[in-house]
């Protein structure tokens, strides 16, 4: 039972880290969306014709880009304190405000889009749905939240064709768009409405298809990273204990040859010694020897002498 905890605990930990690693792959992600909303803002200020929500409109895309920042800002300072499912019901619930503000642009942007194009604004916004629950695939990595987005902004796509076609929408007076809608509008709504629903359905369970191959695999490569991982460990210790072997048996042999070497050095000594002391007999021997010979050469004179001496009285 106690196994069991601290394996759940160490599964909580890992998803937890996994979780913490996603809110930094979004944060590297939002950033570069920061300079291009508000390069749009300027770009739009100067491009099109002035309207009375611009303000708020160029509030609202700024918006979406800056919102994940306090939403990670708080995630980051109470990570101790938050699971890892906190974490992604929180990044979530950011998300879903993001889709709320991207309808909201496109509401207030209704006129603009519709005066430029005639229409079609229904499919422009399942898109940007499309791509923002495309880009929500791998942050959250879990069908229920894939298909909660779905459906979701398929209730504000249902929600934007019955605005659309009761003509609920901002009035621009640059933008006059009234003449622009036809009698048969309930007909083209509803099929606009259909195709994008039919549409969004289609891409999101073929991303859906997709997305699930690459957790597999993802998941596959990360058994097989851990596989891997554990066998360079057994390498790696095998390897440990083969040099610690290796070691001892240097340090083995190490002192046997140190042992050798003051053993020939005790021995070198021993014989120098000798040898020292043959040299000195030597040498007192060959001083005895000479002087045995002086004194020999010193009575040989002397019996010279005495020899003369005998022959000269006779």
């Amino acid at each position: 039972m106690d196994n069991q905890k601290i394996e759940i605990k160490e599964g909580d930990f890992e998803k937890k880290k996994e979780a913490l690693k996603t809110v930094d792959e979004i944060l590297q992600f939002r950033l570069p969306l920061i300079p291009v909303a508000i390069i749009f803002v300027v770009v739009s200020k100067f491009i099109f014709r002035p309207f009375s929500n611009f303000y708020l409109v160029s509030a609202l895309i700024v918006g979406v880009s800056l919102l994940i920042f306090p939403i990670i800002y708080f995630i980051k300072k109470m990570e101790r304190l938050l699971s890892y499912r906190a974490i992604y019901l929180i990044v979530a619930a950011e998300f879903s405000i993001d889709i709320i503000l991207v309808f909201f642009i496109f509401f207030l942007w209704i006129p603009i889009i519709t005066y430029y194009i005639g229409g079609g604004i229904i499919f422009i916004l399942a898109l940007v749905f499309m791509l923002m629950i495309s880009s929500s695939n791998p942050i959250f990595g879990n069908k229920n939240y894939s298909y909660f987005f779905f459906f979701f902004c398929l209730l504000l796509l249902i929600i934007f064709g019955f605005l659309e076609y009761f003509n609920i929408h901002p009035i621009y007076s640059s933008y006059p768009v009234e003449h622009l809608y036809r009698p048969y509008q309930i007909k083209s709504t509803l099929l606009s409405l259909i195709m994008a629903g039919v549409l969004f359905a289609i891409i999101q369970s073929r991303l859906e298809n997709f997305w699930s191959m690459f957790r597999k695999q993802t998941k596959e490569l990360k058994l097989l990273n851990i596989e891997l991982e554990e066998k360079v460990k057994e390498r790696t210790k095998e390897l440990e204990d083969a040099k610690s072997v290796l070691e001892v048996k240097v340090q083995a042999r190490t002192k046997e040859l140190k042992e050798s070497a003051d053993n020939l050095e005790s021995q070198v000594k021993g014989r120098t010694q000798e040898l020292q002391e043959r040299v000195n007999e030597l040498e007192r021997f060959h001083q005895l020897t000479v002087g045995r010979e002086l004194k020999m050469i010193e009575l040989k004179e002397k019996i010279g002498e005495l020899e003369e001496k005998l022959k000269n009285l006779e």
